[in-house]
């Protein structure tokens, strides 16, 4: 459920002062140094069609070390927005579902895919900078039936001009703050940081990485535990043919 009017908790109030400080440094990681654009009109509503296709290539931002590919295809417009996953390594992988471009209903990037009760946005409603939502749900690990707490604080930044392997976009920078109950019993405190670059010139983000943080019980004070440390690149985007 969307929320804009209940008051912040105290752990959310430090999240969104913490928030640019980590999102800059997400963003420094990239092959390239954004360059910020100013005077850049609202995008439009993104526009997706069945065998729409994206393709990723990966790197573990902890070494360096390239993780692979991730194809993703569009093959189901309704009642859900269906995206087809496939990585270059085989791994098992299953669907994202969207209400729309980009309302996450199912997630499969993190450590868990992960089921909302609440459509889960990855882009504002306003695609223009200084847009904001802010999301209080819960959600369920597809390997666990609990129930549990959800917390998104967006932003769209602001414009910039990014190159990936695909090319040069003009790009929405966006940063996502999570903090949420974690499936697994022995993980407390979860936040996540997430940046996405969301290029209206292919519908999708051309770039996106994010890390985590939680503590375990009996830890040293103060200690935590990062989760994986990822980016993904596009590689180059195939539209949907169009009928003739």
């Amino acid at each position: 459920m969307l929320s804009n009017d209940k008051p912040m908790t105290r752990r959310e109030a430090l999240a969104v002062l913490s928030l640019p400080a980590l999102a800059a440094g997400l963003g420094g990681c990239a092959s390239a140094s954004p360059v910020t654009l100013a005077n850049v009109p609202a995008a439009p509503v993104p526009r997706v069609r069945v065998r729409d296709r994206w393709r990723y290539v990966g790197t573990n931002l902890y070494n360096h070390l390239p993780i692979g590919e991730l194809a993703t295809e569009v093959v189901e417009s309704g009642p859900l927005l269906k995206i087809k996953n496939r990585y270059t390594d085989e791994r098992p992988t299953q669907d994202d579902l969207y209400t729309n471009a980009w309302n996450v209903v199912q997630e499969t990037h993190y450590d868990v895919t992960e089921r909302f009760s609440d459509p889960v946005p990855l882009l504002p409603s306003r695609l223009e900078a200084g847009a904001s939502e802010r999301v209080r749900t819960t959600y369920r690990a597809l390997i666990s039936e609990r129930q549990l707490f959800w917390s998104l604080y967006l932003d769209a930044r602001n414009w910039e001009k990014i190159r990936v392997p695909a090319g040069e976009f003009t790009c929405l920078r966006i940063d996502r703050r999570m903090w949420f109950s974690h499936y697994d019993v022995f993980r407390y405190g979860s936040e996540r940081y997430e940046t996405l670059w969301y290029a209206p010139d292919v519908n999708c983000w051309v770039q996106r990485e994010w890390t985590g943080y939680y503590v375990v019980p009996g830890g040293r004070r103060g200690a935590r535990f990062r989760e994986d440390w990822v980016r993904w690149q596009l590689l180059d985007h195939i539209p949907a043919p169009v009928a003739t």
